[in-house]
């Protein structure tokens, strides 16, 4: 993963948000969860995968995947660098922590209590 400037969000000028995140099973251990981001600012019904920002992804495939339950929409978006990522602990809570270091990372943020299956 490419380390950025530190700008919250900021991935080749877009500024991002977590949005949504895939569902995973818990373990014993934190796990790196796949993400979905949306642009910041504006109104743009596209949405990405993770800072992929390439290949958007339609606002009705989300849709359909949250029907499904595959996704779960977060109660409100954060804003994420590409430095950081979502991790669920094995108690089924999600963190937006640093990549390298979730553990320690003082400016951790608990973003949902229990995403268990």
């Amino acid at each position: 993963m490419e380390k950025s400037s530190g700008i919250a969000g900021n991935v080749l000028g877009r500024s991002l948000v977590v949005t949504h995140f895939i569902k995973r099973a818990c373990q014993s251990r934190w796990i790196a969860l796949p993400f979905i981001t949306q642009e910041q600012e504006g109104s743009s019904p596209l949405f990405y995968e993770g800072f992929e920002t390439v290949r958007p992804i339609d606002e009705l495939v989300i849709l359909r995947a949250e029907q499904e339950g595959s996704i779960v929409r977060l109660s409100s978006a954060f804003p994420i660098r590409e430095d950081q990522c979502l991790w669920m602990t094995g108690l089924g809570e999600v963190w937006l922590a640093s990549y390298e270091d979730p553990l320690n990372d003082q400016t951790k943020t608990l973003v949902t209590q229990s995403a268990a299956r």
